[in-house]
């Protein structure tokens, strides 16, 4: 004989409630709140996890609240829940093509009454290669440069490439004074992705460094030009350094200088003047040095 609703025990009935909570809220939701907030996750680089799919599982947690997310593929690596106000943590990792390559975070999110449709990222990173620009930003370049080798293999055993292993590999072997090495990782960066643009602002640098022929300083030009033409502002940070968009103009003013070519050196002062309080320190340094230099 069916048994009415009515005289289920009540543990039944708390059951069925809560089954009725999750069909209403939809996968992804969590506390009913009237509050939404958009989590977007990122590389390590801050590029969207586009192709999630199964190889994200995510989740968010907050007081009695544990919620499972789900990243579709193709959704620029966005999901949207319903949270109440408050502070909860969220929980990620990725699994690049392959198992030897795993990004995660764990960051905490504040959720406000006014926050509806606020957008959060959060960028997953990979622990070598995370340890790697630590170190480069404390200046060890040794210790970034054997973080980075590792990641480079672990990368190369997936068979995903390790663009971003010889950007990386790149500004420390620069910075460490290893110019030949520093080049032969730019190259190999470029050659696996021509429009890694924070290679091409590293590749001009050591250019510029290097200036053993004219060459040096028109590729310099060349290839800062197609950073600062493209759309956007460049900047390096968080992951290293501080070099904004100004930077490239007074670098670029800098390899005109170096060529003897003072119209265009006072074209790029003047088309940055407005802006270079935005610059770097050692940027600005080198803007009101050229400008000097033209006045006299």
């Amino acid at each position: 004989m069916t048994r009415q609703l009515s005289q289920a025990p009540l543990a039944e009935l708390v059951l069925l409630l809560a089954l009725s909570l999750v069909l209403l809220t939809g996968c992804g939701g969590g506390g009913g709140g009237t509050a939404s907030t958009i989590l977007a996750f990122t590389d390590d680089f801050g590029a969207p996890i586009t192709n999630a799919g199964s190889a994200l599982t995510a989740q968010v947690s907050g007081g009695a609240l544990t919620s499972a997310l789900t990243v579709t593929a193709g959704n620029d690596g966005r999901v949207s829940v319903n949270l109440d106000p408050g502070t909860y943590t969220v929980s990620a990792t990725y699994r690049r093509k392959a198992a030897a390559i795993l990004i995660s975070a764990t960051q905490s999110i504040t959720v406000a009454e006014t926050d509806k449709g606020k957008v959060q990222q959060i960028r997953l990173k990979d622990n070598d290669l995370s340890l790697g620009w630590q170190r480069f930003r404390a200046g060890d370049y040794p210790g970034a440069i054997a973080a980075f080798v590792l990641y480079e293999a672990r990368a190369a055993a997936a068979n995903i490439g390790a663009n971003n292993a010889n950007n990386a590999l790149g500004w420390a072997r620069v910075r460490n004074g290893e110019l030949s090495a520093g080049d032969a990782a730019f190259n190999l960066a470029l050659a696996a992705d021509p429009n890694n643009f924070d290679a091409f602002v590293g590749k001009s640098g050591l250019l510029l460094l290097r200036n053993t022929s004219s060459a040096d300083l028109t590729e310099a030009i060349t290839r800062l030009s197609t950073v600062i033409d493209a759309p956007g502002d460049y900047t390096s940070a968080p992951t290293h350094d501080n070099i904004t968009e100004p930077d490239l103009f007074v670098c670029r003013a800098f390899a005109h200088f170096m060529q003897g070519d003072l119209a265009n050196v006072q074209a790029n002062l003047d088309a940055i003047r407005p802006q270079i309080a935005g610059g770097s320190d050692a940027g600005i340094d080198l803007f009101n040095t050229l400008d000097l230099l033209l006045r006299n």
